[in-house]
């Protein structure tokens, strides 16, 4: 009995978390902030970045390499065209949420004009 509850709850853990995961990144949003400061990150040999709005908005700029989904390898192309104090509309992928410490990702910016 022990043992069937302990597989159960195992593939109950796996199907939250597998759908959880394809749920964040199928998300797709389009917001439009003003950058407020952004900032690189780096561990070992893994660097990311991230951005931050005016109104509190919180975005990660990292490298994708789903196969199946469109591949994103620009990211330090992405944060160089962002400027602080400058508007953009940005499509991003992901959930913001915080206590998971989980942001969108960015993944197309455009710079919104007359700014």
């Amino acid at each position: 009995m022990k043992k069937i509850a302990t597989l159960t709850f195992a593939a109950l853990s796996f199907i939250l978390v597998s759908g959880w995961a394809g749920w964040e990144y199928i998300n797709r949003n389009t917001y439009e902030f003003t950058v407020d400061s952004k900032e690189k990150i780096c561990n070992n040999n893994s660097c990311l970045y991230m951005v931050y709005g005016t109104e509190g908005e919180v975005f990660r700029n990292e490298d994708e390499f789903v196969l199946g989904w469109r591949w994103k390898t620009d990211s330090a192309s992405v944060q160089a065209r962002l400027h602080v104090g400058s508007k953009y509309s940005v499509k991003a992928r992901g959930l913001r949420i915080s206590l998971l410490s989980m942001s969108p990702n960015i993944i197309d910016v455009y710079k919104v004009s007359g700014n």
